[in-house]
């Protein structure tokens, strides 16, 4: 790549790294180097609640003519906001039903060079539920052969069958904020 590590690649130098090859391969996520977090407001709106969870892995390969595949997958069992109690209420049926579902997929459908980084489109599947979504992501060049993806992606849980709305979890809109960390295989 022609960047300085870390540095933020974007429109016309994303373009040609692409044009180029740069990315052709393999590419393997480092899931101790990734996050993904899930904020929402909770609390009947009024107390912003975080949660990490800390089981991820995922893959993507880029081909010669650009397509993109990849796959990001996280255990849902594997979710920490800091409150034991509420981390079991999430593992359970009003939420991820872990014991049944253990995985949260995000799969990529398609991936097109934007001025400002990727647009990224694919399908989120929580509990056998399947939901299309569209968003955009900064990507990082990191050096030694790996790069990084950040995005915040707008997901309303009740698309996904998560409707429940007791002890304040009245808020139906969350954010997932993923930062992706992928090094070459």
């Amino acid at each position: 790549m022609a960047v300085d590590k870390n540095e933020v690649v974007a429109g016309a130098d994303l373009r040609a790294d692409l044009a180029r090859g740069a990315f052709i391969g393999s590419w393997t996520l480092v899931p101790s180097a990734s996050s993904v977090q899930l904020k929402t407001k909770s609390m009947w709106g009024l107390v912003p609640v975080k949660g990490t969870f800390s089981e991820v892995t995922g893959s993507a390969a880029v081909a010669a003519d650009g397509g993109v595949t990849g796959r990001l997958m996280v255990k849902s069992a594997s979710i920490n906001t800091k409150m034991k109690i509420r981390d079991t209420h999430l593992r359970g049926d009003d939420f991820f039903a872990s014991d049944r579902f253990p995985d949260i997929v995000f799969e990529i459908e398609q991936v097109t060079s934007t001025t400002s980084g990727l647009e990224v489109a694919g399908r989120l599947t929580v509990r056998e539920r399947t939901l299309q979504l569209q968003f955009l992501a900064v990507v990082a060049d990191l050096g030694a052969g790996r790069f990084g993806i950040d995005t915040e992606v707008q997901v309303d849980r009740s698309e996904l069958g998560l409707n429940y709305r007791g002890k304040g979890a009245t808020k139906m809109n969350n954010v997932l904020i993923i930062h992706a960390v992928f090094a070459r295989t």
